[in-house]
C-alpha cells in the first residue's frame, strides 16, 4: 500500500496521478512478468524543467 500525502480518496494532481500509474506499472510488471520489484520508499521524481531544457524542446 502506498500512501500519498495530501491526498484523500483521489489524485487530481497531474504529477502525482504520473507517480500512481508509475507505481502500478510497476507492480503489475513484477507480479506478471516477474520483474525485479522497485523500492517504493525512495520514488524517483520526475525532473523540473528548466530554461535550458526548454530551449532544446522548443
Amino acid at each position: 500500500m502506498i500512501v500519498y500525502k495530501g491526498f484523500g480518496h483521489g489524485i487530481n494532481k497531474p504529477k502525482a496521478m504520473r507517480a500512481v500509474m508509475q507505481h502500478n506499472l510497476e507492480w503489475f510488471n513484477h507480479y506478471l512478468w516477474k520483474d525485479p520489484l522497485s523500492d517504493f520508499t525512495t520514488p524517483e521524481l520526475p525532473k523540473k524543467e528548466t530554461k535550458e531544457t526548454k530551449k532544446k524542446a522548443g
